[in-house]
C-alpha cells in the first residue's frame, strides 16, 4: 500500500527528500549524495532504482541521477542545470530521460 502512495506521488516524496537532505544548501556537486540517499529510501519500500552516471550535454559535467525499472528517472538535483534552450530545469525532475541527460549506460549501484 506505502508502495503504491510512493509511486503515486513519486515527484513530491522526491522534492520532499531532496529538500530533508540538502537542508537548506544549493544542489551543486550533491547529485551523488542525494540520489544515493533516496535510492537507500526507495529501496526501504522495494522501489527498486538504479544509480546512473552520465553528463549533461551541454555543460560538459559528470552528474548522477536514479532510474527507475520502467525507464523514468529521478533527478533530485535537476535544478542546478539549464536545459539546452536556457530555460531553468526544475529543481526535481521525474519523468523520462531527456536527451541531454547522456549516459554510456554505466550503472554505478543497483
Amino acid at each position: 500500500m506505502i508502495k503504491e502512495e510512493i509511486l503515486d506521488n513519486l515527484q513530491e516524496f522526491v522534492e520532499l527528500s531532496a529538500r530533508v537532505f540538502l537542508d537548506g544548501n544549493p544542489p551543486h556537486k550533491m547529485c551523488f549524495i542525494i540520489s544515493s540517499a533516496i535510492k537507500e529510501l526507495l529501496d526501504a519500500f522495494d522501489i527498486k532504482t538504479q544509480i546512473i552516471e552520465g553528463e549533461i550535454y551541454h555543460t560538459d559535467w559528470y552528474h548522477f541521477w536514479l532510474e527507475l525499472e520502467d525507464g523514468r528517472i529521478i533527478d533530485a538535483t535537476a535544478g542546478q542545470f539549464k536545459k539546452p534552450n536556457g530555460d531553468d530545469m526544475p529543481p526535481v525532475y521525474v519523468g523520462q530521460r531527456p536527451d541531454w541527460y547522456i549516459t554510456d549506460g554505466l550503472l554505478i549501484l543497483e
